[in-house]
């Protein structure tokens, strides 16, 4: 492998044990960004891109298309290098190197001199050997285990032909026929992102004004022109945690709405009372007071919460101290039965998985919300109101 990545992140984005689906990013690289840097692969923004992949929460994806494209410029600028290495060392004539400072033609060393030096000849060699590796750089790189190829098999030239003779892009003035590959990249592309689970997050990278035409301020992808632009976006991602804190304790969101409507259908206890009925539970406020992201992949997060909840609730309970207990019997001789409306403030703790947005300010998505282990244990001493609504009395029950 030419790209060098590390066991285990600094900040690692999984805690231990833990488990969520995984939204995942998907990268789809035009030949550009590759062959903006020379095709190295190392030391550069585009390393950087391909050491994520290589921690597995992102895929790059290119089209067969480009496969081509790479692999042929790559083949003509070996040839080139190493065809003016080759006319080097067989020497030329009496031409002379010569320093900007020279004020005659015989001033400098003439080249059939300079290239009868071994070491130079050596040089001119190794030039030729290093053009054959950026060919084996790119061929690992296409062998890549993150690395996927969006095929082009099924685009047909009708999708194509009416936007050349259109002038749309890719194509433009003068209807820049060589634009065809591309043209048929693109459509795959498309094809590729609106086809696209829901898990799937589609980025492309390109500086290429045709495919920014093409393809830029679509819904089911996000375009990037430069790859430093794509690794800011993924840079964010390790900040969800905060984000998540920020956005759950500050601010109201769905999660609100859903502690407000689902705490009312767990179960509930009065305390010194297991035979006690509790009935007609209503919020009158919730907000989260503390998070904790457990785990965290990408933009989908598992999150432990604190959370306080103002309620009320009708309880109907035997008060113990009217009651009379018959032994004999195992049963009440005489019970007193009682209800009241107890309003009560508690600290509670939930989890729940989410999925926050793009702009990291909203909740796009709230699963597996849970919000209490077990019954919750309602008490007079702890209540802040209890409003008594009857007494009624049972005599010996058979």
């Amino acid at each position: 492998m030419f790209v060098q990545r590390k066991d285990v992140r600094a900040t690692s984005r999984i805690v231990a044990g833990a488990s969520l689906p995984t939204i995942q990013l998907v990268v789809i690289l035009d030949t550009e960004p590759i062959e903006g840097v020379n095709f190295e692969f190392e030391n550069n923004d585009l390393a950087e891109l391909l050491i994520e992949a290589g921690y597995g929460t992102l895929r790059v994806a290119i089209t067969d298309i480009q496969v081509g494209e790479l692999r042929a410029h790559v083949n003509e600028q070996v040839k080139e290098v190493k065809s003016v290495a080759k006319a080097l060392v067989a020497g030329a004539g009496k031409k002379r190197v010569t320093s900007h400072s020279a004020s005659k033609e015989t001033d400098g060393v003439p080249l059939p001199r300079l290239l009868a030096n071994g070491a130079i000849r050596q040089t001119l060699a190794q030039v030729g050997q290093a053009a054959d590796r950026v060919k084996v750089s790119l061929e690992e790189f296409l062998k890549e285990e993150f690395l996927d190829v969006i095929k082009t098999d099924d685009i047909n030239a009708s999708r194509i032909v009416p936007n050349y003779f259109a002038g749309r892009p890719p194509f433009g003035p003068g209807r820049k026929k060589d634009e065809f590959p591309d043209a048929i990249a693109i459509e795959a592309i498309k094809d590729f992102a609106a086809a696209a689970s829901p898990d799937l997050e589609i980025h492309v990278i390109s500086g290429d004004g045709d495919w920014f035409n093409s393809l830029h301020g679509r819904s089911d992808l996000t375009f990037h022109s430069r790859v430093a632009d794509a690794l800011q976006y993924i840079r964010k991602l390790e900040n969800v945690a905060d984000a998540l804190e920020a956005l759950l304790v500050k601010k109201e969101t769905h999660l609100n709405e859903l502690i407000s409507d689902e705490f009312p259908g767990l179960e509930f206890s009065l305390e010194d009372d297991w035979n006690a009925d509790v009935a007609d539970v209503e919020v009158l406020a919730s907000n989260i007071t503390d998070v904790t992201v457990i785990a965290s992949v990408n933009r989908r997060a598992t999150v432990n919460f604190r959370y306080e909840v103002h309620f009320t609730a009708d309880v109907t309970y035997t008060d113990h101290e009217f009651s009379v207990w018959d032994s004999e019997e195992g049963d009440y001789g005489f019970q007193s039965i009682e209800s009241a409306k107890l309003e009560t403030r508690m600290r509670l703790q939930g989890s729940v998985q989410v999925v926050i947005s793009k702009g990291m300010n909203d909740l796009e998505e709230v699963e597996e919300l849970s919000l209490s282990p077990g019954a919750i244990s309602l008490s007079f001493e702890t209540a802040e109101k209890v409003t008594q609504r009857h007494e009624d009395t049972d005599g010996p029950e058979h």
